[in-house]
């Protein structure tokens, strides 16, 4: 299985989502359940296409989350290198420039 691990970044980019977005008390239990599928399955959000985020990877949800990450498969660890509400016209652009 793989180890999941989120950046310094990435953690705080979450940590401002949960606060400003108003959700649920379980909010971080089930962003964190969702993460767990990358353990078992690191490849399994889509490739990102862009020179930007070359072996990037993203994976939906919970809510309007999009979770960016990279799989280093020599060392088996998923790297989560942010979070971005989908519907914010500030979060990371994921297409080409």
């Amino acid at each position: 299985m793989a180890t999941v691990k989120l950046t310094v970044s990435a953690r705080a980019r979450l940590d401002q989502l949960l606060v400003s977005r108003d959700l649920p008390e379980n909010a971080r239990i089930r962003v964190l359940d969702r993460l767990r599928q990358l353990e078992r399955f690191p490849r399994s959000g889509r490739a990102v296409n862009s020179p930007e985020w070359d072996g990037a990877r993203v994976l939906f949800g919970p809510w309007w989350f999009v979770i960016v990450y990279v799989f280093d498969a020599a060392t088996d660890t998923v790297i989560v290198t942010t979070v971005e509400d989908a519907r914010s016209a500030t979060g990371a652009s994921m297409g080409g420039r």
